[in-house]
């Protein structure tokens, strides 16, 4: 089974811009290809400032919203984005039941990762587990036990998030209230550098062009290859 590879050299300076990339997933999306090449390219995650939040679909039942008391992946969902992805949303918006879209599973695997992430904040820590974990799903208590080992964490550290309402409830609400800001149209959305991206086919490629924008005249790092981006180009 492949794994996120430790980054091999820091890519550049304190001083320099990072690019900005949010992923907006759910437990049993993905997280192979094009994001495991770029976060695994030598130097690359250094010059990242990256987010992957493990809420997807889902949102806190709301009353007044259609649908409810059941899970409605259209109407629902954009009520409770419209009504809670503002500057002071109701008390409600991140109080009720949550409902994932794919059921129970789906919300399990997000606690999982959204408690991992908190206690190893690490991007490449964290991605591996994340990686090992979305291989094996839905996840069981075994494999949770085996992807905690590959990544270097605490299973004991991670059920016991899980299993505290308190410590739960608060990270969910702030990824949540994430969520419903960015006002994503599904799963996954990847945000980089501000744009949502239509296909993360060349995501490597579009992360050194950020980069390259922000830092005109830095190096980038050795993850980039041997061509010179600028301004959404690459020459030889």
């Amino acid at each position: 089974m492949l794994i996120f590879a430790p980054a091999l050299v820091a890519a550049a300076a304190a001083d320099i811009v990072k690019v900005p990339m949010t992923i907006y997933a759910e437990a049993g999306s993905l997280v192979a290809g094009a994001l495991n090449t770029t976060l695994t390219a030598e130097g690359v995650v250094d010059i990242l400032d990256y987010d992957f939040i493990s809420f997807g679909n889902a949102y806190y039942l709301q009353e007044d919203c259609p649908g409810f008391p059941d899970y409605d992946r259209t109407d629902g969902v954009a009520c409770w984005q419209a009504k809670c992805g503002v500057e002071s949303p109701p008390d409600t918006c991140f109080t009720t039941t949550i409902a994932c879209q794919h059921g129970d599973d789906e919300c399990s695997g997000n606690n999982i990762e959204t408690c991992a992430k908190s206690l190893y904040p690490d991007v490449l820590t964290y991605s591996t587990f994340n990686y090992c974990l979305e291989g094996n799903y839905p996840p069981t208590d075994d494999t949770l036990k085996t992807c905690a080992g590959v990544a270097g964490m605490d299973v004991n550290s991670i059920n016991a998030c899980v299993d505290d309402s308190e410590m739960l409830g608060g990270l969910n609400q702030d990824e949540a209230y994430k969520t419903a800001l960015a006002m994503i149209p599904g799963t996954p959305t990847v945000v980089l550098n501000g744009e949502s991206l239509s296909s993360t086919n060349l995501l490597l490629r579009q992360v050194c062009t950020a980069f390259a924008t922000l830092n005109p005249g830095v190096d980038a790092p050795a993850g980039c290859g041997s061509k010179t981006y600028l301004r959404g180009a690459a020459v030889e």
